[in-house]
């Protein structure tokens, strides 16, 4: 008769305590799913950022900003490396050209000078739109990532959420087993006739 009730108290105990460490192992695991995700969202932070400010240098220059934005755009633009490089290096050898054949100011040289300048322009703004473009590509591709990475979390977390009810509920069930087995026990309920 003891031994059957040290038998029930010991089972129901080892129970409650394997679904205790079982649930804390579920949480813990739903953590590092939590910080894991974290950390990958910063990483990925930087190409989200540049994607979003790349869209939004597009929609201005586009003048889906509003005009002033869409003005802004474009003197960025017109001031970037590239096209500000190639504008003065093709109008320093206009210049030259020009100057070699005593036409420096005259008005085929400066005629010369616009139709350089508007030519580059149209060239290099597809460019430039398309280079926007493909950055606000790539922050989209990392913001889409995030996203399913993040979805993915939720999911393992949620699983582990229901693994730790399930575990504490494994105990709660084992140490009620173990007590109604010792109360189906004839000899404990004998004690009590």
């Amino acid at each position: 008769m003891v031994a059957s009730l040290i038998g029930a108290v010991i089972g129901g105990a080892t129970s409650l305590l394997a679904g205790r460490k079982q649930a804390r192992a579920a949480s813990n695991a739903a953590a590092l799913q939590q910080r894991q995700f974290q950390q990958t969202r910063a990483d990925m932070a930087p190409w989200r950022e540049a994607g979003a400010n790349a869209l939004a240098e597009l929609a201005a220059l586009y003048g889906l900003s509003g005009g002033d934005a869409r003005q802004a755009a474009l003197s960025r633009f017109r001031t970037s490396p590239g096209f500000g490089f190639r504008l003065a290096e093709g109008q320093r050898a206009l210049d030259r050209s020009a100057a070699a054949r005593g036409m420096l100011l005259s008005g085929n040289q400066l005629r010369a000078l616009a139709e350089y300048g508007q030519s580059l322009a149209a060239k290099d703004y597809g460019g430039y739109a398309n280079r926007l473009a493909a950055l606000a590509g790539i922050g989209q591709s990392a913001t889409e990532g995030t996203a399913r990475l993040g979805a993915d979390a939720a999911a393992a977390q949620g699983r582990f959420g229901l693994a730790a009810g399930d575990a504490r509920a494994g105990g709660i069930s084992g140490a009620g087993n173990a007590i109604a087995a010792m109360l189906r026990d004839e000899r404990f309920r004998n004690l009590f006739a």
